[in-house]
């Protein structure tokens, strides 16, 4: 497309100059070098127009594409934020236990707090129904056995799935 860009100027460049010199007198020698240089300005203006409308297209659907993904974004977000909230008022659902129930309690929902920090991914596997059938939880750094355990209760209350059917990865 540059390369034909170029051939049409230079060919009418060379034609303008044949022009030029095969005008009689010296006062219509600045009507018909005003009138080349229009028609050199159309012809530099067509392949950036064609490229103009062009782009105008692909831009379209880059900000489509931006659309979807920061509509994903958000929408991951509001996950997030559903998840954090479930999860740190686990403890105030448990308002029936006996005192040393709390305090074992608070000591867990202590030591969960801590983990949710190293939480980075929460990835649910569900029906056809959408019913919760299995959890990946991919963590930041290994956790002991009892960290994995205070985990999987939660989020085994949190998303009603079988305590044997979380699964917890380090990336």
């Amino acid at each position: 497309m540059l390369y034909a860009c170029v051939k049409n100027i230079v060919i009418y460049l060379i034609i303008a100059g044949i022009a030029n010199n095969v005008v009689p007198g010296k006062e219509y020698k600045k009507y018909v070098s005003f009138f080349n240089g229009l028609i050199i300005l159309l012809i530099i203006l067509e392949p950036v127009s064609s490229l103009r409308n062009k782009k105008l297209s692909d831009l379209s659907k880059y900000y489509d594409y931006f659309e979807y993904i920061c509509d994903e974004q958000s929408n991951e977000l509001a996950d997030l934020q559903e998840q954090y909230y479930l999860f740190s008022n686990i403890d105030n659902r448990d308002n029936d236990k006996s005192e040393n129930d709390k305090n074992q309690n608070d000591n867990e929902q202590a030591i969960y707090q801590e983990i949710l920090a190293e939480i980075s991914q929460i990835e649910l596997i569900q029906d056809k129904n959408g019913m919760n059938l299995s959890c990946i939880v991919y963590v930041s750094c290994d956790l002991s056995k009892e960290k994995e355990k205070i985990l999987k209760k939660n989020i085994s209350k949190v998303y009603n799935i079988e305590f044997g059917n979380i699964y917890i990865s380090k990336r």
